[in-house]
């Protein structure tokens, strides 16, 4: 609910302070852009990766132009008639409620991700981006996620096919792959998961933009039945 309200307090803030029609469509046009890329960033049908930060982003160019687009208007446009001026100051508590509100938000989201990090997600599907010839991906495996007193961690498994059909070369080439493209450093894990033969575990790092830092690591194993996997994870640390 405070969403739908967050995201209507600026077209309908403008919609009551423009002092014109051809200044209101314009102002309408310009928001409304806006506000759809805050919601296609909410729904998380884009950039899962950035959703955060975009989302940031977003409310602080739609803060700077309910804070402009009102102070062009009055040098553009000419006065209102004394009948608009209630309208008027009703749009401005409202625009001026909006960003007061957005920017304690923007705050203290910055400060809570800050010091203790943003929730995990399970990787996408195509987390390991393209791979070179003679490897793919047979299928993949959604783990989702689990809740541990310190952190949480969403993983999903990769199921690497390779044209040797070689498990020992497959996991060579996709241990390499994934050094010589993404920086993992791969080292031999001591301790198994039952029905793992080898495991190579790659050191935990902190990625990602401004507001969606998070921690990835991944594993390359092959298993007792000659399948290898690469497993990702990410997690957060609260």
């Amino acid at each position: 609910m405070l969403y739908v309200i967050l995201w209507l307090a600026p077209l309908v803030s403008w919609a009551l302070i423009a002092r014109t029609w051809r200044g209101r469509i314009t102002g309408l046009g310009v928001l409304g852009l806006l506000a759809g890329g805050q919601l296609v960033m909410w729904q998380g049908w884009v950039g899962r990766e950035y959703q955060l930060t975009s989302l940031a982003v977003l409310t602080g160019v739609i803060m700077f132009v309910a804070v402009i687009g009102p102070v062009v208007d009055i040098f553009r446009a000419s006065p209102p008639p004394r009948s608009a001026h209630g309208r008027m100051a009703l749009g401005w508590l409202l625009n001026a409620g909006y960003c007061v509100l957005c920017g304690l938000i923007l705050l203290t989201s910055a400060t809570v991700v800050g010091m203790f990090g943003r929730m995990s997600w399970v990787p996408g599907e195509d987390a390991l981006g393209p791979l070179p010839a003679g490897l793919s991906v047979r299928e993949t495996v959604d783990l989702g996620c689990t809740a541990r007193s310190s952190a949480s961690s969403c993983d999903r498994n990769f199921v690497i096919d390779g044209a040797n059909s070689n498990p020992d070369r497959t996991a060579e080439d996709i241990r390499r792959h994934l050094e010589t493209t993404a920086g993992w450093t791969f080292a031999p894990a001591t301790s198994l998961a039952r029905g793992t033969r080898v495991l190579w575990q790659g050191a935990c790092r902190s990625q990602g933009r401004m507001l969606d830092r998070y921690v990835a690591c991944a594993w390359v194993s092959i298993k007792e039945s000659g399948m290898v996997v690469v497993q990702m994870s990410y997690q957060d640390d609260w």
